[in-house]
Order: structure tokens, then sequence, then C-alpha cells
């Protein structure tokens, strides 16, 4: 039960690292399907054998082609859940980014101006996702959403520890979103002024409409249906590798039972031969 659990989190572990990016490259993928089929070799050489040493990379190679249709069909049916979740199922969301810089208002910038910046940017960064400023976009824009509902929809980073802040608003409706990202940004600009009576806010780069939705990449997904397919797939043959402990050739019966071969028994399909052999034993 112990070897299962692990082949299952191993095959799991795999999955997840490929969907959080971690398994890019080819390279990569490769790397770790290796990884996946040494240790199922390992775990099935020691439980059949009980030594690796003992486990036969041929023959579990020929069962595994034997096998072939199984690793094939999942493989299918991962590439076809892929296809539908990307088709039927997953919403597009668009996401259009607004983007501010806090600035002096004397001709000449000195290192304290910087860091005084530098200080009010996370002020700013709540002050933008506060009632005050996203309540007014909600009555600009006639939105039928709540305060919670559109604070969901708003993100505020700043770019690598800089003065600049990013305004990202994510919408089913491109046309929305980028209306929300700019509104946000020319409500901010003027509130500040009236909060702090300082104008040191300049918008840099207006959102534009963007014509893909970011969370949608249909290639990234249909790979990923297609590995996790044939991950799962090769799993399953494993695993039924691991508990078939019937004995498939005179080699075989010599090396776990310690008995010899008298003869081999062709067995015959019709009028054809078949390569198979009934074994008497001594």
């Amino acid at each position: 039960r112990d070897i299962i659990n692990g082949i299952i989190m191993l095959l799991i572990l795999g999955i997840f690292l490929i969907y959080m990016g971690f398994i890019k490259s080819s390279g990569c993928l490769s790397f770790f399907l290796l990884l996946f089929f040494r240790f199922c070799v390992i775990i099935v050489g020691i439980n059949r054998g009980g030594y690796v040493e003992e486990f036969n990379i041929s023959e579990f190679f020929r069962y595994y082609v034997g096998k072939i249709a199984i690793v094939l069909v999942m493989t299918i049916m991962g590439l076809g859940a892929s296809i539908y979740y990307t088709k039927k199922v997953q919403t597009p969301l668009y996401k259009s980014e607004a983007k501010i810089v806090l600035t002096n208002q004397s001709a000449t910038i000195t290192q304290n101006d910087v860091v005084l910046n530098k200080n009010l940017v996370p002020i700013y960064r709540e002050i933008i996702k506060s009632r005050r400023i996203l309540d007014q976009v909600i009555d600009n824009l006639t939105l039928d959403l709540t305060f919670e509902e559109l604070n969901k929809k708003v993100k505020v980073n700043s770019a690598n520890d800089t003065e600049m802040i990013i305004i990202s608003a994510i919408d089913e409706n491109k046309t929305l979103s980028r209306d929300i990202a700019n509104q946000t940004a020319d409500i901010f600009k003027k509130e500040i002024v009236d909060m702090y009576n300082i104008e040191n806010i300049t918008i840099v780069d207006r959102a534009v409409l963007e014509e893909k939705p970011y969370n949608v990449n249909p290639v990234k997904q249909y790979v990923l249906g297609f590995i996790i397919g044939f991950v799962l797939g090769s799993g399953i043959v494993v695993l039924i590798f691991y508990f078939d402990d019937s004995v498939k050739n005179s080699e075989e019966i010599e090396s776990k039972l310690g008995l010899s071969v008298l003869s081999q028994v062709p067995k015959y399909k019709g009028n054809k031969k078949k390569k198979e052999y009934s074994e008497g034993v001594e």
C-alpha cells in the first residue's frame, strides 16, 4: 500500500509542477518522466524480485508496449478533457492595466523626494482600493456591482519597488475592464489632490482594449492535458504490472521457483501457430 501511495504522490507532484509552470521545457519534462519510470522500476523490482538488480527492464518494456492501448486511451482522454475545459468550461477574463507614477512638483528631485514617494506607495495602494475611490467608479460607470465585487476585480501593485503603481482591472468584458482601470486612475489622481493638497500623480499609460484573455492559453493547456493523460496512463500500466504475478516464460520459472524446464509445447490457434508455450517443469 505504501508503494502505491508513493506512485500516486509522485504523479500528483508531477501534475502540480507542470500546472504551476515549474516544468516548462521539454528537457525538464523528459527528466521528470525518466525519474518517474526509474522510481517505478525500483519499487517494482524490489517487490517482485527482492533486489533492484533482479528487475528485468526489457520485460517491463515489453509489458508496457503490450498495454500501450491503456496509455493511448488515457492520453486521448486527457487531451480531450483539456480541450473541453478550455472551450466549454473556462471563462475568458480580460486584464487591462493603467500605470501611474509618483512625481514631484519642484523642478529638481532630491533623494528625500524619492524616499518620500516610495513611502507613499503602500498608502496610495490602499487608497486606490478604498470605498472613496471605488464607489465613485461604480457611480461613474453605472456598474451593477457592489463595492466588494469591484474590489475583487481591481488589483494594485507597485513595479519592482519603484514609485510606479499599476492598476489592473479584470473582467469578462474587455471594454469594461479597460474602463474600470482608467476610471480608477482618473478618480484617484483627483482625490489625492483633495486629500493631500499635492499634485504628485502622473498617468504614464492608460489602459487599452485587450483582445486576448489573460487566463487562457490553449496550447499550454492542451499540452498539459496530453501530459497528464500520458502520465496517468503510464501509472496505471505500472500498477497493473506491479500486481501481475503470473509467470510468463521459462526464465521466470527457473529464477523464481528454482525448477528446471523439461519441455515447451507450442500452442495453436486454428491453423496459425502462436508464440506461446505450455511448459513442463521438473
